[in-house]
């Protein structure tokens, strides 16, 4: 029998294939974590405390998280704007949750991350039954502080600033799996589940 010798191309190929293939996964993964928002390096997490914010109301004043934390035991803080088709279409389900839960001890904040003040935050926020506070962030101060590259962005905080829940995207607020969670919180007053 005759061996033939495998040439270097035939040696390196599958190594080389294998290599392409791995870099290609790689980068995909580095690319859907970009669209997704995420960061590893992100000091905002679940089980962080958030440092406490502030921010201009909708239609005037201020609003403290240390203040609205005194009174209320679960807030949920969705960063959105008017031009985030993701942000508009779950935001009823926010708004029926709100609903649901407001006499409980439940809060949302809403953070508008919209550079223009042409009255379209207003008109919207009414449009959609917004009647929780509704936080204007031009300058994307509060989107710092918790990390926002990409919206909607939402975190569920306890009454301390302790981040239970951290969502990136559309979700719907309203399902069973999400009222369990909030009734849940709300028992336990530390917002902790067992």
């Amino acid at each position: 029998m005759e061996q033939k010798k495998a040439t270097l191309w035939q040696v390196l190929k599958p190594v080389l294939i294998l290599t392409l293939v791995v870099f290609g996964l790689s980068f995909v993964f580095f690319l859907w974590q970009k669209y997704q928002g995420v960061d590893s390096n992100s000091l905002v997490k679940v089980g962080v405390i958030v440092p406490d914010f502030a921010g201009k109301k909708m239609g005037g004043g201020d609003l403290r998280f240390s203040e609205l934390a005194a009174t209320k035991k679960i807030i949920m803080v969705n960063f959105w704007a008017t031009w985030c088709s993701s942000c508009v279409v779950e935001m009823p389900s926010i708004v029926q949750t709100w609903n649901q839960f407001k006499d409980q001890g439940f809060e949302v904040i809403a953070v508008n991350l919209d550079e223009k003040k042409d009255g379209r935050v207003e008109k919207m926020a009414a449009d959609l039954g917004m009647k929780f506070p509704v936080l204007m962030d031009p300058e994307s101060d509060i989107a710092e502080i918790f990390d926002v590259h990409a919206i909607p962005l939402t975190a569920i905080l306890n009454s301390k600033g302790e981040v239970l829940m951290l969502e990136r995207g559309e979700r719907d607020w309203n399902s069973g799996r999400i009222r369990g969670l909030i009734a849940d919180w709300l028992k336990n007053d530390t917002g902790k589940t067992d």
